[in-house]
């Protein structure tokens, strides 16, 4: 089965013709010549694991699957793809195994490409080592700096938004360039709220308990949308789209263990 390539113009006064891709949750586990037993066993696991929760998802919200494409071929074939992206953009749960090897690998299948990943729930600063390029993934916020565009990655792995997010996103609301948020756990709006809560409290941002941050930071983009040219989250392993304003659209790449990935044309 071919990639699940998904095309979204977004028109941006002010903005010349950006391309970004988006894919999120591909879970990989790699191991190589130098990996411990351990790793190796570990590997296997979260492997043979993974394979049924692709199938899982995608059998749930009936989207394609190919048993016989492991996420790193997926992962290959996205990457190879992307190659015309003027950034590239991964929604957190890029790994499982955040051992040596798949440090590697990352860092190696990457390195010639703009690319960004922010943490996931499977991926938490604790799990990712130093040392590595990848090793970026950690900082509660990223920054890319595109020609047009600010590309900020958020850390909300444990659902909950620090006052140093918000310090940041406030920050650079202030700049003169358009943003363009990424991370892992989408938020709900009025349109998508009763789905989201479907799916429950784990899967959506403004959860019931959440900290006052976690309202201010939708807030601050809401009451800022026509700064922002999109918001790219993960997380649901279903392609999800939702308007936030009416301008400004929120994306939820679905599983890349499956081969899905979105491209967006941003600008004139």
């Amino acid at each position: 089965m071919s990639l699940q390539l998904h095309e979204f113009r977004i028109p941006f006064a002010g903005v010349e013709r950006t391309v970004i891709y988006h894919f999120s949750d591909l879970h990989l586990a790699v191991a190589d010549g130098d990996s411990t037993p351990d790793e190796v066993t570990a590997t296997q696991k979260a492997v043979s694991e993974f394979d049924e929760c692709r199938r899982w998802f995608a059998e749930q919200y009936h989207e394609p699957f190919a048993a016989e494409k492991t996420a790193v071929d997926y992962f290959e074939e996205i990457l190879a793809a992307c190659g015309d992206g003027d950034a590239v953009l991964c929604a957190g749960d890029l790994a499982e195994c955040y051992h040596p090897a798949t440090m590697r690998y990352l860092d190696a299948a990457t390195a010639h490409l703009p690319f960004m990943t922010v943490c996931g729930n499977h991926d938490t600063a604790e799990k990712i080592p130093d040392g590595y390029a990848l090793s970026a993934a950690k900082a509660p916020v990223q920054r890319m700096e595109l020609p047009q565009l600010t590309v900020l990655g958020f850390d909300d792995s444990r659902r909950v938004i620090t006052p140093h997010q918000l310090a940041a996103l406030r920050a650079a609301l202030e700049e003169d360039k358009p943003l363009v948020i990424l991370m892992h756990i989408p938020f709900a709006v009025p349109e998508n709220e009763a789905m989201l809560r479907g799916c429950g409290e784990y899967f959506r941002l403004n959860h019931d308990d959440c900290p006052a941050e976690n309202e201010e930071f939708i807030r601050l983009i809401t009451d800022n949308a026509h700064r922002i040219a999109a918001v790219l989250a993960g997380h649901l392993h279903f392609q999800h789209t939702c308007p936030v304003t009416d301008t400004l659209t929120q994306y939820v790449s679905s599983q890349g263990m499956c081969g899905h990935v979105n491209k967006y044309v941003i600008g004139e």
